[in-house]
């Protein structure tokens, strides 16, 4: 399915479900996107009418070019015992009750309860035990933090992050450079310009990904 037949797919049988909700493209999210992206993003397979369906959390203020779904889950039609929601003609109707449903779940037992960093913080927090060298975890959960407050264990994760950045491949070295400045902005001048800087990241991830 197309970017255009999966909006109007969402448009006309999930959203007048879901009180609140806008779509764009294949993604559907809670409004309003301020500082967090909360929703469900429809993603193609390599079967024309068999799409993934993610629900994410996306911590806005980690610059990013894209969307990602590293704090979420890929969830699977229950009804068919697959990891992939057909939404061929014949099957769409049943599909997208079943959808609705499941997005309802995800909606009351994971969106609603992560609101704001603090959220996402306390959220992310437990997933250090089991993965411990994740840097793109540390690294949100450092950010949601100072947007928190807590300054003192967002320095503790910052040098974390540090340590277990390898800083081989082009990524690790962004990741890095974001890090110090962050650091810098956190110990030498203050909290609220280290949120000040990623208020910032936060403007230019809605802009790149054309948040609307």
């Amino acid at each position: 399915m197309t970017k255009e037949e999966v909006e109007k797919f969402l448009k006309n049988e999930v959203l007048p479900s879901l009180s609140g909700f806008r779509v764009s493209g294949r993604l559907c999210y809670r409004p309003p996107a301020t500082n967090l992206l909360r929703g469900l993003f429809l993603d193609q397979t390599s079967s024309e009418f068999e799409l993934h369906l993610n629900v994410f959390v996306q911590p806005l203020y980690v610059p990013s070019p894209c969307l990602y779904f590293n704090f979420g889950e890929r969830v699977g039609d229950p009804a068919r015992h697959n990891m992939r929601w057909n939404l061929s003609p014949n099957l769409r109707g049943k599909s997208a009750q079943t959808l609705v449903e499941v997005i309802k779940g995800w909606n009351e037992n994971f969106l609603v309860k992560i609101e704001t960093p603090h959220d996402l913080a306390l959220y992310l927090e437990p997933s250090l035990r089991t993965r411990p060298d994740d840097l793109h975890l540390l690294e949100a959960l450092a950010y949601s933090r100072i947007l928190s407050g807590d300054a003192a264990n967002a320095v503790h994760d910052l040098e974390l992050l540090h340590k277990r950045n390898n800083r081989t491949y082009p990524w690790e070295l962004e990741l890095s450079a974001r890090v110090a400045k962050i650091k810098s902005l956190l110990l030498d001048i203050g909290l609220e310009a280290a949120k000040n800087q990623l208020y910032q990241w936060e403007e230019f991830t809605k802009a790149v990904i054309k948040l609307r």
